[in-house]
């Protein structure tokens, strides 16, 4: 679960303009976590 935040979180430091779409991603991402 961390290594996919920090992952999140790196490609979002490295690539600004994708950081909307991967919070949208990630919402859905951690939605499902906490379904299961």
């Amino acid at each position: 679960m961390f290594s996919g935040s920090t992952f999140i979180a790196v490609t979002s430091l490295s690539n600004p303009l994708y950081l909307r779409q991967f919070s949208y991603f990630s919402s859905i991402w951690i939605a499902s976590l906490t379904s299961s």
